[in-house]
């Protein structure tokens, strides 16, 4: 009977679409499941006690073995996010949740949890703030001008919000990103010169 329980328990176990593990208080691997294996790239006894550790990204192994045994963690369902390094090098983002497992007494034995792999997410999150900086990024730089502008029909003067009467060029220096550079078309070099002679 305990072992036809036991195979009903890892067919249960393996039938999980997501790396189960049970570990005891101590936090060292009892159980994984199949997905674990696929996930991590760990084998079996690579895997078992504290071995798991090792599949977690060097940035991130001490901050998730400091929760093992942390006051404050204990006895608490733990949710995190980290980085696996796989034995081929390869990284993912894993979001990974456990509850404790206690006993009628109150003791606690360790926790089971599961982790997914959540890289795609994060790459897409990642992009899309990409995204995001670079679109205002460009609307910082872009500076329009909208709606009626009132203009002197004789000087060309611009009125602005205070009533002020602004030089042109002035105006749209301030109201956007242009800047200018004085010349003199034709017509008004002629008419300049006919002045002069006359």
């Amino acid at each position: 009977a305990l072992a036809v329980s036991e195979h009903r328990l890892r067919q249960l176990i393996d039938a999980v679409p997501a790396a189960f593990f049970v570990t005891n208080a101590q936090g060292e691997c009892v159980l994984v499941n199949d997905h674990w294996f696929g996930l991590t790239g760990l084998g079996v006894e690579e895997s078992m006690g504290l071995g798991w550790l090792g599949a977690i990204h060097p940035e991130d192994r001490l901050r998730i073995a400091a929760q093992l045994g942390h006051p404050d963690r204990v006895g608490k369902p733990l949710e995190d996010r980290y980085r696996l390094q796989r034995p081929d090098g390869s990284v993912a983002w894993v979001r990974t949740n456990a509850v404790p497992l206690i006993d009628p007494d109150g003791t606690l034995t360790g926790y089971a949890g599961f982790s997914i792999d959540i890289t795609a997410t994060v790459d897409a999150t990642a992009a899309l703030q990409r995204a995001h900086d670079e679109l205002t990024a460009s609307l910082a730089a872009l500076r329009t001008l909208r709606g009626l502008i009132p203009i002197c029909a004789t000087c060309k003067r611009i009125r602005d919000d205070d009533g002020a009467w602004n030089r042109l060029e002035e105006y749209t220096s301030a109201h956007t990103d242009a800047e200018f550079s004085h010349g003199i078309c034709p017509e008004c070099l002629d008419r300049a010169l006919s002045d002069t002679r006359s």
